[in-house]
C-alpha cells in the first residue's frame, strides 16, 4: 500500500498492523529516527558510525539515513549497519522502495545490492565513504545477549507493544544500554507508550520526546546519561508524560529470561499494575 507521503508500506499478516505510520513510511523514518539521531554529525566527528537496526522490515530507517549522509559532502569514514529481523521475505520489496526519488543517492550507491539478502557485504558508496552492512534473520531476543560490539545508534522499530510486548521489555532495553557507546549512544523509536518509556528509564536511559508524525503524540529518544541532545530535534517530556510514566501505565513489560511467552509477559504486567500504588513504584 501507499502511505500519505507517497512511500510504500505493508500490512503484517500476524499482527494486522502496518509496518509504518499511515502519514508516511519515509516521513516516519526521517522524523522519528534519522533527524533526531544526528548521524551525519557523529560520522563527521568520529569518522565512523555504528548502527543497530532492530526489526529492519522494509529498511526505510537505514535507507533514509544513508540518503541523508550521502547528501552531506563532508561525510567520510565507515558506516556499519547490523540489521536484524525475523522475517526477511519483506526484503523483496526493497527494490521498489529505492525507486523513490527521495532515495536516489542511496539507490545509485546500492545499485549492485538492491536485492538485499541475509549476509555481510562491504562496499564503497563514494570515495572516502564505505558501508559495512550485515543483514541477519534472527529473533531479537536471542541475538542481543550474544552481541558484544558497541553501537552509536539503535533504531528500535518492532510492531506495537500491545501486539509484541516481548520486544518492548525493560530486560531487552538493558541489553541496548550495554551495547550503546557511553558518550554518544542513542536509541530511537516511534513509540511514546508510557510502558515503553518507563521500561527505558528503568534500564538506565534518559528519555526525550521526538516530534509527532501523523496523528501520534511523538516518538521517543533514549540516551545514555551525559549524551548531548540537540533540542531542535528532541524535547523534554511534558509534565503529563512524566506523570504517566510514574503511574501504573508506566509499569514496564518484563521478560527476565528473554524467553517468556507473550501471554505471560502481558499477565505479569497486569498483575503488577493491579498491585501498584504511588509508594510502590520506583522513582524516576
Amino acid at each position: 500500500m501507499t502511505t500519505e507521503d507517497g512511500s510504500l508500506s505493508c500490512r503484517d499478516p500476524e499482527t494486522g498492523e502496518l509496518y509504518h505510520n499511515r502519514a508516511g513510511a519515509y516521513r516516519e523514518a526521517l522524523e522519528n529516527y534519522v533527524e533526531p539521531s544526528r548521524a551525519s554529525r557523529i560520522l563527521r566527528e568520529h569518522s565512523r558510525l555504528a548502527i543497530l537496526d532492530a526489526c529492519f522490515g522494509l529498511g526505510y530507517n537505514t535507507l533514509v539515513l544513508l540518503e541523508q549522509i550521502l547528501a552531506d559532502p563532508l561525510s567520510q569514514g565507515n558506516i556499519s549497519v547490523l540489521a536484524l529481523d525475523i522475517d526477511l521475505k519483506i526484503l523483496n520489496l526493497v527494490g521498489r522502495i529505492l525507486d523513490d526519488q527521495r532515495l536516489a543517492l542511496t539507490a545509485r550507491a546500492l545499485a549492485a545490492h538492491v536485492s538485499l539478502v541475509p549476509g555481510k557485504r562491504k562496499l564503497t558508496v563514494r570515495p572516502g565513504l564505505t558501508l559495512s552492512l550485515e543483514i541477519c534473520q534472527e529473533d531479537l531476543r536471542h541475538k542481543l545477549p550474544a552481541l558484544n560490539q558497541q553501537f552509536d545508534l539503535v533504531f528500535h522499530d518492532p510492531f506495537s507493544p500491545a501486539k509484541v510486548p516481548e520486544l518492548w521489555t525493560a530486560d531487552l532495553f538493558r541489553n541496548y544500554y550495554r551495547l550503546l557507546s557511553q558518550n554518544k549512544g542513542k536509541l530511537l523509536t516511534y513509540s511514546s507508550a508510557a510502558a515503553v518509556r518507563g521500561g527505558l528509564r528503568e534500564a538506565g536511559f534518559e528519555v526525550w520526546r521526538t516530534i509527532a508524525v501523523g496523528g501520534k503524540s511523538g516518538g521517543t529518544m533514549a540516551v545514555i546519561p551525559g549524551c548531548q541532545v540537540e533540542e531542535a530535534w528532541a524535547f523534554p517530556l511534558t509534565d503529563s508524560e512524566v506523570k504517566k510514566i510514574m503511574s501504573a501505565s508506566g509499569i514496564a513489560y518484563r521478560d527476565p529470561t528473554l524467553l517468556d511467552k507473550r501471554k505471560d509477559i502481558l499477565k505479569r504486567r497486569e498483575l503488577e499494575q493491579r498491585s501498584w500504588s504511588p509508594c510502590s513504584y520506583p522513582p524516576a
